[in-house]
Order: C-alpha cells, then sequence, then structure tokens
C-alpha cells in the first residue's frame, strides 16, 4: 500500500515540486514510512528521498533543489523489501534514458524476476519498484532504434506491453521519463487505483502565472476547448492544460485539478512534456485480446471533455474491495464509485445482518473506531434506531495501525492512537463498527480500552467479511499465522478480542455495496483473496510452511518458469 503522483504544468517555467509535495500529503495515509519527489527541467532530474513523513523528508532547501516543470512523487509503506532508505521510492535509472520509477502495488511473481535477472543485473534492493526499473529500462534499450527518435509514445507503450507480459500482481507505476514526459500505467486486472485529471494550465502554486482556459488532447481527443488534427494525428488544443496522474481522486481535486477519468485496467497513459498531449493505450494482452473481441479488431478513439463521457471501450477488470473500506480517503472516487457512497451502503448492509444475530434491545449505543468506520458506523445507527455518538478519540498525530510494521509496534501504539470517552461508554452496552479485523492487534485492545471505560457489554462489527488469507497484491498481509480469522469462527474470534459478540459483513452485500453504485461497469469479480483465499491466477499464492502460508514467491505449486519464458496475463 503506497500512494503515487505525477504532475505535468504547461509552463515550462514553473516548478512542479510544491505540487508535488502538497499532493503527498494528501497522500499520506496511503504510506508514512518514507517519501520521495523526482522532477525533470528536460535535461536534467532531481531527485530527493528519505525515511520519513513528506512534511519530515522535504524542507526548503532540498525542495529548491526538485527543480523542472514535470515530476512525480511518491510515500511508502512497505509490502515487500524492507524499511530502509535505499528502498524510498522514487527509483533511478539512467539506461538507456534517466528515467525514475514510483510503484504502488506488489509483484506476485517477484522471486522469479529476480532469478531472471541476476544472471545480467545486481539488484541492490528486495524493492519490487527496484525490479521494475530493471525490466523497464531492459525493455526500453532492447526497442530502442539505432537512429531516429530515441522514445515516441509507440516505442514507450511497447515497453510497457512487454512490462505486463512480465510482471504479475496488482500495481500502478509512476515513470518520470527525462526530457520526454510522464509514463503511467495500470496492472491488467485493475487491482490498484490510479486516475487521471487536468486544470487549465497555471493554476498551480509553483507556475507563477495567470489561470486560463486551454485543451490537452486525450487518446485522440480535446480536454476542453477547441484543437485541430497535428501532424502526427493528434488533436491539438487551442490552449493549455496542466495534467496529473495519481492513486486517489482526492490528490488530484486537493490540487485544483478535475478528475476526467480512471485509468484502465491494463492501460498506459504518456503525458508528453513538449507537446502537452496525453495519449493512452491498452497494453495488456488480456484487455488487448478483450478489446478485439469486443470492436471487431478495430482501434477506437476516445473523448473525453468538458460535459463528454468516454467513448472509450470499457476495460473488464477486477478492483481490489479493500480500497473502499480502509485504504481510500472518504472524499475520493475510485473507478467511478464514491468511497464515501461505498461506505454509507456498507453501514446499511450492515446493520440488516447486525438486527439478525444482536440483541438490539441491549444495545444503548453505537461508536465508530476512528477514522475510517465512521461513515458506516454512522448509517449503522441510523438504519437500527441507535444513538450515534463517539466514543473513542484519536490522537491524530499517530500513524495508521494498520500499516505500522510489526505485531509489538502496533500494539504499543493502539493505546497511544485510542483513548475512550468515559462519559459515552460507562454501564452502557456497546456496539462497536469498525472496517475490518486483520490481526486483531487493534481490535483486542480497542475491547479492553472501552471495557476499562466502563461498558456493559461490547459487540464488535467489522463492516467486512472475516480477513483469513493473505494478499499479494499490495497490501501487508503476507502471513496466514498473522491473521486473527484463519480457522476460526466468529464465536472464536468474539473469545479471542474479548468481546461479547461479532458480526462480519457479508461478501456478497460487500460486492454489491460497490458495483450497485456503478451500474454497466463491466467487472470480472473483484480482487478479494484476503476474504475468500481465491487469487488471480493459482500461481500467484504459492506453498510456503503449512503453517504460515506465506506468499508472492510468484512460483506456483513448487513450479518454476523457464528463464526467459513469460507468463502472459
Amino acid at each position: 500500500m503506497c500512494g503515487v503522483i505525477g504532475i505535468l504544468l504547461a509552463d515550462h517555467e514553473a516548478q512542479v515540486s510544491p505540487e508535488l509535495y502538497d499532493g503527498l500529503t494528501i497522500l499520506q495515509h496511503r504510506g508514512q514510512d518514507a517519501a520521495g519527489i523526482a522532477t525533470s527541467n528536460g535535461r536534467k532530474m532531481f531527485l530527493r528521498k528519505d525515511k520519513g513523513l513528506a512534511r519530515d523528508v522535504f524542507g526548503v532547501e532540498s525542495m529548491a533543489g526538485l527543480r523542472g516543470a514535470y515530476g512525480v512523487g511518491h510515500v511508502r509503506y512497505p509490502t515487500s523489501g524492507c524499511n530502509s532508505v535505499e528502498e524510498a521510492q522514487p527509483f533511478r535509472n539512467n539506461v538507456p534514458v534517466g528515467f525514475c520509477v514510483a510503484h504502488n502495488g506488489h509483484l506476485s511473481n517477484g522471486q522469479l524476476l529476480r532469478d531472471q535477472l541476476s544472471a545480467t543485473r545486481h539488484l541492490n534492493t528486495d524493492s519490487d519498484t527496484e525490479l521494475l526499473s530493471e525490466i523497464f529500462g531492459m525493455e526500453l534499450a532492447a526497442r530502442r532504434p539505432a537512429i531516429g527518435p530515441p522514445v515516441t509514445r509507440e516505442l514507450l507503450f511497447q515497453v510497457v506491453q512487454a512490462v505486463m507480459a512480465r510482471c504479475r500482481g496488482g500495481y500502478a507505476v509512476t515513470v518520470l521519463i527525462n526530457g520526454y514526459g510522464i509514463l503511467a500505467f495500470r496492472d491488467p486486472h485493475g487491482v490498484r487505483p490510479l486516475c487521471l485529471g487536468a486544470r487549465p494550465g497555471g493554476g498551480g502554486a509553483g507556475s507563477g502565472i495567470g489561470s486560463g482556459g486551454g485543451s490537452a488532447a486525450i487518446g485522440g481527443e480535446a480536454i476542453g476547448g477547441d484543437g485541430g488534427i497535428g501532424a502526427d494525428g493528434m488533436r491539438r488544443g487551442s490552449g493549455k492544460m496542466d495534467l496529473a496522474v495519481a492513486s486517489e481522486s482526492a490528490a488530484l481535486t486537493g490540487l485544483g485539478f478535475s478528475l476526467r477519468r480512471d485509468v484502465g485496467a491494463g492501460e498506459a497513459v504518456f503525458l508528453d512534456a513538449s507537446t502537452g498531449s496525453v495519449s493512452s493505450q491498452f497494453c495488456s494482452p488480456r484487455q488487448l485480446q478483450q478489446r478485439s473481441r469486443e470492436e471487431g479488431g478495430e482501434k477506437r478513439e476516445e473523448e473525453v471533455g468538458e460535459g463528454k463521457e468516454s467513448r472509450r471501450a470499457v476495460a473488464r477488470f477486477q478492483p481490489c474491495l479493500f480500497e473502499y473500506v480502509y485504504m481510500a480517503r472518504p472524499d475520493s472516487i475510485i473507478d467511478g464509485v464514491p468511497v464515501y457512497a461505498a461506505r454509507v451502503a456498507m453501514g446499511l448492509r450492515l446493520a440488516k445482518k447486525i438486527a439478525r444475530q444482536v440483541p438490539i434491545g441491549e444495545v444503548d449505543v453505537v461508536v465508530p473506531v476512528p477514522e475510517t468506520s465512521r461513515v458506516a458506523a454512522m448509517h449503522c445507527a441510523a438504519r437500527l434506531g441507535l444513538p450515534f455518538e463517539e466514543g473513542l478519540t484519536k490522537n491524530r498525530y499517530v500513524g495508521r495501525t494498520f500499516i505500522m510494521p510489526g505485531q509489538a509496534f502496533r500494539r504499543q501504539n493502539v493505546r497511544k492512537k485510542l483513548s475512550a470517552v468515559s462519559c459515552v461508554l460507562e454501564g452502557r452496552s456497546v456496539l462497536l463498527v469498525d472496517d475490518s479485523i486483520v490481526r486483531g492487534t487493534t481490535s483486542r485492545e480497542i475491547v479492553r480500552i472501552v471495557k476499562e471505560a466502563g461498558a456493559r457489554k461490547v459487540f464488535f462489527c467489522s463492516a467486512s467479511p472475516p480477513v483469513r488469507h493473505p494478499n499479494c497484491y499490495g497490501i501487508d498481509l503476507p502471513r496466514q499465522s498473522e491473521l486473527l480469522a484463519h480457522g476460526l469462527e466468529d464465536h472464536e474470534i468474539a473469545e479471542a478480542i474479548g468481546a461479547d459478540g461479532v458480526v462480519f459483513q457479508d461478501l456478497q452485500d460487500l460486492e454489491d455495496c460497490v458495483s450497485e453504485l456503478k451500474p454497466g461497469v463491466f467487472y470480472d469479480g473483484f480482487e478479494n483473496s484476503m476474504f475468500t483465499g481465491e487469487y488471480l491466477m493459482p500461481s500467484d499464492m504459492i506453498e510456503g510452511d503449512p503453517a504460515d502460508g506465506g506468499v508472492g514467491a510468484g512460483v506456483g505449486m513448487g513450479q518454476r518458469l523457464a528463464p526467459g519464458v513469460v507468463d502472459v496475463i
């Protein structure tokens, strides 16, 4: 779980680093281990990264050194590798051209890729981002022409297609390419989110020029304004636009960008620094085959503009359910679904199940576990006709315990993070609503805190199903033995956390909370492996220690692919 952002300013004399920094602060909830920014002025790249929050990594001096009008940023929570400054992102590479890679997600066949690269490459870290950087550079070098323009959008899309053929898992990637622009792409299943935004050029804090109308080309059509067709067949706008990609729409709207659309599953977009245009192409074999069937083998241009709906063929995809439950901000829109609305629906559906399993007459108050579950808890209480009160107070200066490395560290920080409001809890039967029960560390401590404050009974209700299986697509759930619900029935889970009862959302209800908000979207289901144990590809889950349930080495059931053989998604 990480956050990525990339911004290209229309004014080539502007400085993009202040806006990248602001974008990272908006995405800080996605990673609190490290932060980094890479920029380009068209001639040189500038990079600053370190451990810590964005506010700790970037000072006045370091920001002044990040020169240029386009760049990428990253906030990190490690799901592979270790907690060290060497694994902070972006990763810089200088062969065959200068580029920097920032990535959110996890490669489920990472170990196989490391084995393949070890014969010709030295990998300095265990980071999947370094793997992506090396593979991207190798594929670019193999396709770069001996004469003519060294990098074109067509070449970049070919490179992305080759990368997707080799790399399995869930990922959203941004690549700063020195002198050319920003490339961004999303995994073939659309597991990890990525969206695209635009605003009139000069609208940013670092531009120093006034706002004005304008347009930029996306996939062959203009964003806003009127434009003509250029010599390369791309539509040109009458003005200029600032362009951006990000993990969540909140990072775009918070910087004054309007959300244009989500990057599709298996799609790549290129923000061209020389023309200010955006071109896009589906690059995964999975989506190329699907589009060929649906469109009769013909290519289609999209039209995205003010008041216009995209005419792009919508790729089928399998987004991560946990983005809506926990990871995303409530003011974000992911794949066309407002996260807030999804959480409202979670609370309403959870209320129905609570009414069947809990004696509502014995419950005095509904209390949310701050912050993520507040929306669901509020609407759950309203549906049940029960009072909703803030019985727990959060220390906002302590990070999210789910994304803290190490069980002992998480346990230690629960009490620093949450404290009881005794006048709300004392002598009352409390129905707690949280987004999930994962390792049980936080849930157990919360129940203890509430009971120590004088609660007579505590019912613990989860807006998501029991988390019983590891995840290998970018969420830190690598070991089955760490998951409280694995192998336990509901009453055993309640006993383990000290609650008088537990209620979990049904999986079908959770999926409906998302899919019913976006009718007509072609879901291939959802990435819900943490609830079901069903993975996008059978080989994504490997057998490690039978008591451990390790994941992510990428070699299925003891099988290893021969060197040079790619597993096409």
